[in-house]
């Protein structure tokens, strides 16, 4: 009963989820996972993923308990970062080209990759609407993400995001300078923006 009340803490922190990692780290093995799960004191969502009953899955902290290389981008980050309205029918995140991320993670996402070096450009972490924190790009990166995949999306998001974005009081045209350069996007980028300025 200690065991699960341990865990029970842990993950009400989290919204209700926990990963089996931390539930090793706190002293529950699999098999008492298993069992909890059994009798109806964890749900699994996913694999090495639980949730509380009470606890409301978040899908975006669950995808991102599951792969730690992942970066929510594109539609997803403009959500995220307060650039859309909409929640995109299919999240997007981006990936090491070195990465393969595992097959129910790839299923559930629109998968991108980059190199290595630029994976960590604008990274930060936003909220969900559950109040969990996932790594996310940076408005900046976001719009240059954006631009670089243009002929990809849908007209409609990827102006509003940009028009959103010049109108926002915090935008950093220096940052944003900075990142279209090391993603070779800075003509693009300067002739999209320069009509909404």
């Amino acid at each position: 009963m200690e065991r699960f009340g341990k865990l029970r803490e842990t993950a009400l922190k989290q919204g209700g989820t926990i990963t089996a990692a931390q539930a090793r780290a706190l002293g529950c093995s699999r098999a008492s996972l298993a069992g909890w799960a059994a009798r109806g004191r964890l749900e699994r969502v996913a694999h090495g993923v639980y949730l509380l009953p009470e606890g409301m899955e978040d899908e975006l902290f669950v995808l991102s308990l599951r792969s730690s290389r992942l970066v929510f981008s594109h539609e997803t980050a403009l959500f995220l970062n307060g650039l859309s309205e909409r929640t995109p029918a299919r999240h997007a995140a981006t990936f090491p080209r070195s990465a393969v991320p595992r097959e129910g993670v790839r299923d559930a996402l629109r998968c991108h990759y980059v190199a290595r070096e630029l994976l960590d450009l604008g990274r930060t972490v936003r909220r969900t609407s559950f109040g969990n924190e996932v790594p996310c790009y940076d408005a900046e990166r976001t719009i240059c993400d954006l631009v670089r995949s243009r002929n990809k999306m849908d007209e409609e998001t990827f102006l509003a995001g940009l028009r959103l974005y010049a109108g926002r009081p915090d935008k950093d045209l220096g940052r944003l300078d900075a990142y279209a350069r090391r993603l070779r996007v800075s003509r693009a980028v300067a002739r999209f923006l320069e009509v909404l300025l």
